[in-house]
């Protein structure tokens, strides 16, 4: 393309016709999902000895180490899973094969494909044979078949390594030029890619924990009707509004970009035709000093909402400095934009082509997220692994999405030729209108002129709406979230997000930047509005009140109640009325005093943690709802502690949280009220029925536990209980674990008083003095005019990881600055520390009370037992092979105090640099913890040593075991595919025992039989 002639100009780029392309490598994405959903079904096939072989692992280019796996030892149950599993797996093998082998033929010569099909297709066939031929004893399989097996796979990867050669050294050139242009074309197209990027890979990359939320949030829409209305929101917001979207983004760009090379003569857009610049009009920029203002203005009148007025005053500053420096220096010498990166003929269809392929793989790679989501479900239901009773089958979710995923390519061209006719300069009526406002390079009147008045009424409309929205959105996040579910109310948020972003950027970059992005200090070739929302960020975060947006709780829910110290505490539980005892000799009998950790791990380990203790509590005859004198634990497992310790039925209550109403609302806030609170200082207020007061300026945290307010009666409900007792709580009193930001420090949510001998300095607690222990610092005794909490609002505060919950922070008290905390699995995810820590305060209370038993020869001598709630599989515990021979669980150093954060860099400060020296590894606290419990068991007497040889394992963990399911995700929406996982990992539990003798440490099977409830 070159310059105009005269008015007009060639026609624009042309679409490009990719659908066989896309199609081709969405199938293979399909597939390869598909195949590595069952994969990870197939390692959780646990052979004697604790080994685990996926199916990727036997195929993949490490074989040769794993072929020892052929001889491990299933039994004869598992091999009736595992076989027709590994037949599926073969089978869209060999669709995979079916898919690839023309794909490759069209860039490679056909011998070498051909040769790699072959041995493929042969690897698959021997595999079934061997596959036939595994039998309980393990040793069916002939170790010469498995070492041809094996050199056959090599081969494969061998001429797999030999194609990609032949490949890259057929195409360089063009692989070596197409890479910057395609580089630079998806630059361009960033914001399109931005509005469904953060979800795709959410959805399609493999990888467990955080990782498997969305696809468990899509599996749950198989669980009942809601979540089939929440599938159908979802679709229809995909398509009717986030397809729409982006695919226009890419062509506004694209429009840009042929206007840019049509105009190059003269310099567009900075400059006319006829020499003038094409100047910002800088009144623009008073559109948020203007609208913001009176927006606080209604929230201040209405009483319904907060101004943080410095936020306010600074983030308008900005625009207005913008406007005012822009103003003096136009004109004035050395002010001037930029120049352009030269563009060649071939931008403009680049930009395009880049832009459609964007909107296409957006919804393709929806299709295929649902593949991965269904396609465990699917399978383990065809071989009967898994219950198959939802109101959709799996295989028909499955299939929607490998239709969605690749036919959508398909579907492509023609939609595209379509929308080309459309804007064709004598297209009239609606499409006509459409067409020309979608095609690139074409006016609203059909002509093709460079310069022409812009599309303001069309501007004006996107971004009204999307100012609509992120205030509908901030203003009824809870509502929304209910009504369409997770998935699709993220969607809505960050499409309203990416749409005023993307349509502000566009209009700034079709003319000069404003003048002070002009000067030789920031010469820019475009207004960096990013950079202006970050600067905005972090100023408004470093100039605003620390407490004002993410608090601690919003209103203080009344002053501190005395707590017990942890003797007191201890007295009265000892004081309680006795149900766990075992008859020793004479008249001695063994009580069992127990103490627990949860590990942290999101939903997953709150839903684990509270089925733990249920079970605990609920066993034989009850008593051990009454043995636990302290609970800890962070994150998840601190969040479940607090379940546990407030409900009689910890399990059910979790289930009901484990819906979408609470994330859901979390992301939207997220991206609209708590983004519009941080940065412009703006808050409206939500419903909080069961606070006062009713209505609550609520920052995200705060509006996932109204959410579950909502759900769970017996939660609402203050984290201090007015009389200090715990008696009927299965989790004794709770003592929780959060990290400070400031320090790395662990401050404890303690419903005991920890404070004795703490100390202050330079404003903030000293970690690790006084009873607290070595690590810690008690956060009420620090900070008490906080007064008592929600019992909510403490249990996430030790659950706050990135970036679904924000830090939360408590305000000045007395001398002590400001606090911001986070999630206690920065410092100490087992909560084991926490037990170890206080092993000064609860050791000699316990030695002394047995001292004084044994030495009269009658009464009930305390055992302290230590149970670790682990979320988590792989491991063995009741193995003691691997316990480390030296270490310690603990690693703390306080870091460099740092006094505020911005929330954005939160998470990465408190890793890597206030937390940077802290750390715990669980297999060396749990050898610390022992060492406590025994130690502290009596002092040294013969009658110590006679009980000390009579004692069982002092130490049990309950962990996940490994088994073919579907992996439960970190996060805080749980589907009944992954709680019926859960359920399964807790009966196999209570059945596997530790071995007599053993060196490791003890089972729930062997926990009960210690407190004598099975």
């Amino acid at each position: 393309m070159g310059a105009m002639v005269g008015d007009e100009a060639e026609p624009g780029p042309a679409p490009a016709d990719f659908r066989w392309v896309g199609a081709m490598l969405a199938a293979l994405a399909a597939v390869w999902l598909a195949m590595n959903e069952i994969s990870l079904l197939a390692a959780g096939f646990l052979a004697d000895g604790g080994t685990s072989w996926s199916f990727h692992g036997m195929s993949g280019p490490l074989a040769a180490q794993q072929y020892g796996g052929w001889h491990s030892k299933l039994t004869v149950e598992q091999l009736t899973d595992w076989l027709p599993l590994l037949a599926i797996y073969l089978l869209l093998d060999f669709v995979f094969i079916g898919i690839y082998v023309p794909a490759l033929k069209r860039f490679v010569p056909t011998g070498p494909v051909l040769l790699l099909a072959g041995l493929d297709a042969l690897e698959n066939v021997g595999t079934y044979l061997l596959g036939r031929e595994r039998c309980g004893g393990g040793d069916c399989v002939g170790n010469a078949q498995v070492i041809g097996l094996t050199v056959l796979t090599m081969l494969k990867w061998v001429a797999f390594a030999s194609v990609l050669v032949l490949l890259f050294s057929y195409h360089w050139p063009t692989i070596k030029a197409a890479v910057p242009r395609i580089r630079r074309a998806l630059w361009i197209q960033r914001f399109s890619l931005l509005a469904f990027l953060p979800l795709a890979l959410l959805t399609v990359v493999p990888g467990t924990d955080v990782l498997d939320q969305l696809p468990d949030v899509q599996r749950r829409w198989l669980d009942d009707g809601t979540g089939v209305w929440h599938a159908i929101a979802s679709a229809l917001l995909y398509y009717a509004v986030l397809l729409p979207v982006v695919f226009l983004l890419g062509r506004i760009r694209s429009d840009w970009a042929v206007r840019r090379v049509r105009g190059d003569s003269y310099g567009w857009p900075f400059y006319n035709s006829d020499g003038e610049p094409r100047r910002h009009n800088l009144k623009l920029w008073l559109i948020g000093p203007v609208l913001l203002p009176l927006v606080a203005l209604v929230i201040a009148v209405s009483g319904q909402g907060e101004v943080f007025k410095r936020r306010l005053i600074v983030f308008c500053l900005i625009p207005v400095l913008v406007l005012g420096l822009s103003r003096l220096l136009r004109g004035k010498p050395g002010v001037e934009p930029e120049k352009l990166r030269e563009v060649g003929p071939w931008f403009p269809r680049d930009v395009m082509i880049a832009g459609d392929m964007l909107a296409v793989t957006a919804v393709s790679l929806g299709g295929l997220g649902m593949v991965r989501a269904f396609t465990g479900l699917a399978a383990g239901d065809a071989v009967g692994l898994f219950d198959s009773s939802y109101v959709v089958h799996p295989v028909v979710a499955a299939l929607i999405g490998v239709v969605l995923g690749i036919g959508v390519w398909l579907a492509s061209w023609p939609v595209l030729q379509a929308i080309q006719r459309w804007g064709r300069p004598e297209s009239t009526g609606l499409l006509g209108w459409y067409g020309h406002l979608v095609t690139p390079g074409v006016n609203r009147d059909g002509r093709t002129t460079v310069v022409t008045p812009p599309r303001s009424k069309v501007r004006a409309g996107f971004i009204l709406g999307a100012s609509l929205g992120i205030l509908l959105l901030g203003s009824f996040p809870r509502r929304i979230a209910e009504m369409l579910g997770v998935l699709a109310a993220t969607m809505l948020a960050l499409t309203t997000l990416v749409v005023l972003g993307g349509v502000v950027v566009a209009y700034a970059q079709e003319r000069q930047p404003p003048e002070i992005f002009q000067t030789k200090w920031l010469r820019q070739r475009a207004t960096p509005m990013i950079g202006l929302l970050l600067l905005a960020m972090l100023l408004t975060s470093l100039i605003g009140g620390r407490t004002e947006v993410h608090p601690l709780t919003a209103k203080p829910a009344g002053g501190l109640p005395d707590r017990p110290t942890l003797q007191a505490a201890f007295d009265a539980w000892v004081a309680q009325p006795t149900r766990c005892t075992v008859p020793l000799d004479g008249g001695l009998s063994l009580r069992p005093m127990v103490m627990v950790a949860a590990e942290g791990g999101g939903i997953r380990a709150t839903y684990w943690t509270a089925s733990a203790l249920e079970k605990l509590s609920t066993a034989g005859s009850g008593c051990g709802k009454h043995a636990v004198l302290f609970s800890g634990g962070a994150s998840g497992g601190a969040f479940g502690l607090t379940v546990a310790r407030f409900t009689d039925q910890p399990l059910t209550a979790v289930k009901a949280m484990a819906g979408h109403e609470a994330l859901g609302a979390a992301t939207i806030s997220t991206l609209s009220s708590d983004l519009l609170a941080s940065v412009a200082g703006l808050r409206f207020d939500a419903t909080a029925e069961y606070r006062t007061p009713s209505r609550q300026p609520l920052d995200r945290a705060g509006l996932m536990e109204t959410a579950w307010e909502r759900k769970v009666p017996a939660l609402r409900t203050l984290f201090l209980p007015g009389d200090g007792k715990a008696e009927e709580a299965m989790t004794g009193q709770l003592i929780l674990t959060t990290t400070a930001v400031r320090n790395g420090c662990r401050a404890l949510v303690s419903q005991v008083d920890l404070s004795e001998g703490a100390r202050t300095a330079d404003g903030s607690p000293v970690c690790g003095t006084g009873v607290a222990g070595a690590h810690n610092y008690d956060l009420f005794g620090a900070f008490g005019c906080a007064g008592n909490v929600p019992a909510l609002t403490a249990g996430l505060l030790a659950s706050r990881f990135p970036y679904v919950t924000p830090s939360g922070v408590v305000g000045r008290c007395g001398d002590l600055k400001a606090a911001q905390l986070v999630d206690g699995g920065y410092t100490d995810n087992t909560g084991v520390g926490t037990i170890v820590d206080l092993a000064p305060a609860w050791g000699p209370a316990v030695r002394a009370h047995n001292d004084k038993v044994l030495a009269a020869g009658t009464g009930e001598v305390l055992l302290p037992l230590v149970v670790y709630i682990e979320n988590g599989t792989g491991k063995d515990y009741s193995v003691g092979n691997d316990d480390p021979a030296d270490g310690i669980g603990n690693t703390f150093k306080p870091g460099m105090n740092v006094s505020s954060v911005p929330e954005l860099l939160v998470p990465p400060v408190t890793k890597l640099v206030t937390a940077k020296e802290d750390g715990t590894d669980d297999r060396a606290l749990l050898r610390e913890a022992r060492t406590a419990a025994i130690g502290n068991l009596c002092s040294t007497s013969t009658s110590c040593a006679q009980l000390r040889s009579q004692l069982p394992n002092q130490v049990y963990v309950i962990s996940q075991s490994t088994q073919p399911s579907l992996s439960a995700p970190l996060g805080w929406t749980l589907s009944k595919a992954s709680q019926n996982d859960l359920d399964a990992d807790l009966q196999l539990q209570a059945t596997k025992h530790c071995a007599p003798n053993c060196t490791g440490y003890g089972t729930l099977h062997d926990l009960l039989g210690a407190l004598g409830l099975s």
